[in-house]
């Protein structure tokens, strides 16, 4: 499930028509994740994963293969590894 916050970058960050692919990619993600029976940070990571692709549809499934990978490291290259609250401030223009 995407949270409102996730849903609101995602039509900011990519374009009309590849929001619809998007918002499926990080459901699914979020789906696989949450599997994993650890549910902290799910927008965190979500976000993090979005701001990664750059809002790009092509760079959102390495965005999240690398989350998949070690989601640390995608908060640490969003900018978001230090700081619990950074995603909360990260507004694009």
């Amino acid at each position: 499930m995407l949270s409102p916050r996730v849903q609101s970058l995602i039509a900011k960050c990519f374009l009309p028509e590849d929001a619809p692919t998007a918002r499926e990619l990080l459901a699914q993600y979020a789906a696989d994740y949450e599997s994993t029976g650890w549910r902290e940070y799910p927008d965190r990571i979500q976000i993090a994963i979005i701001k990664n692709a750059s809002g790009s549809i092509e760079q959102l499934p390495s965005a999240i293969k690398y989350a998949k990978e070690d989601w640390r490291d995608a908060l640490m290259r969003a900018g978001f590894g230090y700081d619990t609250k950074a995603h909360l401030h990260w507004n694009p223009e």
